[in-house]
């Protein structure tokens, strides 16, 4: 069986905040993903937006070269 995308969003995120990297990638409609910014108290917020959005094609190239690297 092959991961969806936001399975893949949410390993990355997960791995994102073991690693302590202030980063998450935020779903904002079905579909849309962008990266957002982490404060130091750990909360994503949407405003903090890092980037253009991204289809998902575009998300799991961003996690792929970027977070599993």
């Amino acid at each position: 069986m092959r991961a969806t995308t936001w399975d893949i969003v949410c390993a990355a995120n997960q791995h994102l905040e073991a690693t302590g990297r202030r980063l998450h990638i935020y779903q904002f409609f079905p579909g849309r993903y962008q990266a957002i910014s982490v404060d130091r108290q750990g909360t994503a917020r949407p405003m903090r937006k890092i980037g253009s959005q991204m289809t998902e094609a575009q998300v799991r190239e961003f996690i792929s070269r970027f977070i599993f690297k």
